[in-house]
């Protein structure tokens, strides 16, 4: 219920906003690991021994190339942790099938044989966006 009063309250924002260029700057992390791992440190991970919310810093191109987190789709995480909790914040959430796949191409320049992995972190990306939605269906530029 709350979900989908975001989910329309921010398509209702998206809708009003002028259509500017927005930079969003974080790390890369899939949807599956994303929902499956939302717990504290030492408790769960993900297949590469990262936890999306306290250390997607520690996550890998050869994760998220993983089939199940490829066709999850993904997302980018905060690129500093609140000092509340010291978890990091979701702020982006790609919808659309050319932004990840875009997004998909990206990472496999980082990581091109996930079979010949390196288990290097993915670096951080800054995607340039055709408005300052967190729904991202309109990815122009990934660097």
């Amino acid at each position: 219920m709350i979900t989908t009063k975001l989910s329309l309250l921010l398509a209702a924002t998206a809708a009003s906003v002028a259509h500017a260029e927005t930079e969003i700057t974080g790390y890369v992390m899939d949807k599956q690991c994303v929902y499956k791992y939302d717990c504290e440190p030492g408790v769960c991970e993900a297949p590469d021994g990262s936890n999306p919310f306290y250390g997607p810093e520690e996550h890998t191109p050869f994760c998220l190339q993983l089939l199940s987190c490829k066709r999850s789709g993904y997302t980018v995480m905060s690129t500093y942790p609140t000092e509340a909790d010291g978890k990091h914040s979701l702020i982006a959430n790609f919808t659309d099938d050319p932004s990840n796949k875009a997004m998909f191409n990206y990472i496999r320049k980082i990581e091109p044989s996930p079979r010949r992995a390196t288990k290097m972190p993915m670096p951080l990306v800054s995607i340039i966006v055709a408005d300052d939605s967190p729904i991202i269906d309109n990815i122009t530029q990934i660097s």
